[in-house]
This record gives C-alpha cells, sequence and structure tokens, in this order.
C-alpha cells in the first residue's frame, strides 16, 4: 500500500490461492479506495486512482483512472473530477513524480 492512500470502511483486500491471479493487490500511492470495494487478487491499482464504492477489482486498475462495476471498469481518465480544489491540493500525486 503506497504513500496517502485513502481505504475507507468495509474495503476487503483479498488474496486469491490459485489460479494466473494468484497472490494479493498491489496500491499505489493517492489512491482513494470507497466503501464496501472488494480488491481480489494479485492486480495492481496505479497511482492516483479512485475506485468507486462497491466496486469489485479483479483486473488492473491504470494509473488516474477512474473505475467502477461489477467488475470494475474505467469509467473516466480525470481522477480531478473527484475532488474539490482543497481534496485535490492533499491527492497531489506528488510523491511519484
Amino acid at each position: 500500500i503506497g504513500k496517502n492512500a485513502s481505504i475507507h470502511h468495509g474495503v476487503t483486500i483479498g488474496r486469491a490461492f490459485a489460479g494466473e491471479k494468484a497472490g494479493v493487490p498491489t496500491i499505489g500511492y493517492d489512491v482513494v479506495i470507497c466503501a464496501e470495494t472488494k480488491l481480489l487478487g494479485n492486480i495492481k491499482v496505479g497511482n492516483g486512482a479512485v475506485i468507486s464504492a462497491n466496486a469489485v477489482v479483479v483486473k488492473d486498475v491504470p494509473a488516474n483512472t477512474v473505475v467502477a462495476g461489477i467488475p470494475a471498469k474505467v469509467i473516466s481518465e480525470d481522477t480531478n473530477k473527484c475532488f474539490t480544489k482543497e481534496w485535490g491540493e492533499i491527492f497531489s500525486h506528488g510523491y511519484y513524480e
């Protein structure tokens, strides 16, 4: 789990024990994971990603994208729309640039 990750209540970060996704998720810097989300198996969540509430993530999440749904899919490539100016300054992506 990278610096400045924000993981909200009821999130599951789960291991897959067999198959091509065997392993645990890797979460980048400045990631926001909303409530009740499930991240399952050997997947990578890119820096600056936002994962919506109740999403089920079973594939890699590209950096600076917003994903939602079951299974999770990219719904936006602009995470700046997710935050007010004050929150945008907190999640400034400054740790890895």
